[in-house]
């Protein structure tokens, strides 16, 4: 055997007990993540793959998600769907990092600090949650799905915090231009705190394991959710004078200009 082969041979054995170690690792992802076509048309089917995956999870769980499920509804052949992905797990990456990349960029776009002039921080603390509540409404069984697969894969899990703190530090980046209306003696971790919290219920939340309203948390719905969440809030960073919600919209990004 040559020397090169050998190395070749060698490096794909390390990457594959690295693999199965579940230690993240930037390009083990990529390597695992899928091959991206060049043409439009491969591109288009792509896309209808990654939809209908997508659909599976949101409306079935991911135990539903299969190769031939997925290639039966985007009507694309078993044989072709390997062309795009290499087995199974791969696909659940792909999916997975499409969501969490398409969020990142709607949190990036929706916290341009020039839409929040003249707002205080429980504004757009209030706008924030808001926005992460209508997210979970909207998306339920998607976002439950990757939290269940998250629990199962540390490379996914991984990739679900690495998200996650990058749209806390986009969010306290707009909301230390307001930190002085917090009487908290320790500020930034006083907010930090709240944010974690506040994502950490809203998770226990929208997976159902909240204590049941009839025991000793009376939440009902969403806005009662988010009420409860803002009072928590002002209360932990000490906000004086917040009279309660302002009913501010969800934080969204403007709208992409056409052409």
């Amino acid at each position: 055997m040559s020397r090169l082969k050998r190395a070749t041979k060698e490096k794909a054995q390390q990457q594959d007990k690295h693999a199965k170690s579940g230690v993240k690792d930037d390009l083990l992802w990529d390597s695992r993540w899928v091959r991206k076509p060049q043409q439009g048309r491969s591109e288009r089917t792509r896309v209808l793959l990654l939809n209908a995956a997508q659909q599976i999870l949101e409306e079935d769980g991911p135990e539903k998600l299969t190769i031939s499920a997925v290639a039966k509804l985007a009507g694309c052949s078993v044989g072709n769907m390997y062309h795009y992905f290499q087995d199974r797990q791969t696909l659940i990456y792909a999916v997975i990092d499409r969501f969490a990349e398409g969020l990142a960029d709607r949190v990036e776009r929706g916290l341009d600090e020039g839409q929040f002039e003249g707002m205080s921080l429980m504004d757009i603390l209030e706008a924030n949650f808001r926005y992460w509540v209508k997210l979970q409404s909207r998306y339920p069984g998607t976002i439950r799905s990757n939290r269940l697969l998250a629990l199962q894969d540390p490379l996914i899990a991984a990739r679900m915090y690495e998200s996650g703190q990058k749209a806390r530090h986009l969010i306290l980046d707009v909301l230390r231009e307001r930190f002085h209306e917090v009487n908290h003696p320790d500020t930034e971790q006083a907010v930090i705190f709240v944010l974690e919290t506040f994502q950490s219920m809203l998770t226990q939340w929208t997976m159902g394991s909240l204590p049941d309203r009839n025991q000793s948390l009376p939440i009902r719905t969403n806005e009662e959710f988010t009420h409860e969440m803002l009072l928590m809030a002002a209360g932990y960073l000490q906000i004086s004078g917040w009279t309660g919600p302002k009913q501010t919209k969800a934080i969204l990004p403007p709208k992409k200009p056409k052409g």
